[in-house]
């Protein structure tokens, strides 16, 4: 069987492949905001399954808002949340999506995460959302945003991971016209029990869009690592200069 679906549909194989990704991001959370204590509040913009909402509990006491559009991987979401009570009593989850339903979560907030996000977004949208955070954060707030290489070559990536008797495979291509899909495949032995498609609906989004995305905001950005950026609202006044 080889189906095409919506994004929700892949939740059943999301977290599966998400474990190296999110060891590499926990130091960088765990580093801005685990000075942050119970008064402080931080948003999870686009949280998917609770990925970072588990990391944001675990490195700080702030109180967390989740903002997610897509009810299977809200569930999922919730799930997690509720599975620490001590993480559920100080976490909510809002239904909505960015930029449109932003005006549904609490402000000012102390710091953000926008991870694996901005390629769904639309540059107007980009910039409709960090408009918001740049009137939303208190000064001398961290946000942390994951950004796309501005690498175009066609790749092949194959990721496996085995759970119990079932072997799991998550087959990325990238076309070099900037095509992408990933192809979930479940095996049992040599034999493959199903299969599915899921296009990226995604664009590649780089330092320099974001630059631009952040011209004339109270908000500074600057290189952390490949593919993760540190968003400041200066306490101070804002320099012209993307750093």
């Amino acid at each position: 069987m080889n189906e095409v679906w919506g994004y929700g549909a892949q939740a059943e194989f999301h977290d599966l492949f998400m474990e190296g990704a999110w060891a590499s991001l926990e130091p960088y959370v765990r580093e801005e905001f685990g000075a942050l204590d119970e008064t402080s509040l931080v948003l999870d913009v686009g949280a998917g399954t609770g990925l970072g909402v588990r990391e944001l509990g675990r490195a700080t006491q702030a109180e967390i808002v989740a903002l997610e559009p897509d009810l299977v991987m809200r569930s999922m979401l919730l799930t997690q949340v509720m599975a620490d009570p001590g993480l559920a009593a100080r976490t909510t989850v809002v239904a909505g999506r960015a930029p449109t339903d932003l005006g549904y979560l609490p402000t000012p907030a102390d710091g953000f995460l926008c991870t694996y996000v901005l390629g769904h977004l639309t540059p107007a949208d980009r910039r409709a959302l960090f408009v918001w955070l740049s009137g939303s954060l208190r000064p001398g707030s961290t946000g942390l945003v994951t950004l796309s290489s501005d690498d175009s070559t066609a790749r092949k990536d194959v990721q496996i991971r085995r759970v119990g008797r079932q072997e799991y495979r998550a087959i990325h291509r990238r076309e070099a016209n900037g095509r992408c899909e990933t192809r979930y495949e479940v095996w049992l032995d040599q034999r493959l029990l199903r299969s599915r498609t899921f296009p990226w609906n995604w664009v590649e989004v780089t330092f320099d869009d974001l630059a631009r995305d952040l011209a004339d905001l109270e908000l500074t950005a600057e290189v952390l690592t490949a593919g993760l950026t540190r968003i400041v609202r200066p306490s101070g006044p804002v320099v012209d200069e993307v750093l």
